[in-house]
């Protein structure tokens, strides 16, 4: 995602560049930001919540990946057991 840039001019120099750009912002279209939460109401879990996950698992005798998501069974049952 770009980050937001601020530009600074000279007074001559940001009326030409302003001048220049009117079309292009004046076309332009906006875009949405996520203020909403996220639409199954959780939030992501971090890495060190899913690095647990996986250490209970293969101590539990559970077979997963290192990487990737965690399969929802695999963490019910971890939230099950804590």
């Amino acid at each position: 995602m770009a980050r937001p840039t601020r530009l600074t001019f000279a007074p001559k120099d940001g009326k030409a560049l302003s001048k220049a750009a009117a079309e292009y912002v004046s076309n332009a279209r906006t875009t949405a930001t996520r203020t909403a939460p996220r639409e199954n109401g959780h939030r992501a879990r971090s890495r060190a919540d899913t690095a647990a996950v996986r250490d209970w698992a293969r101590a539990s005798g559970m077979t997963i990946s290192d990487r990737g998501r965690v399969p929802a069974a695999i963490f019910r049952d971890y939230q099950a057991a804590h």
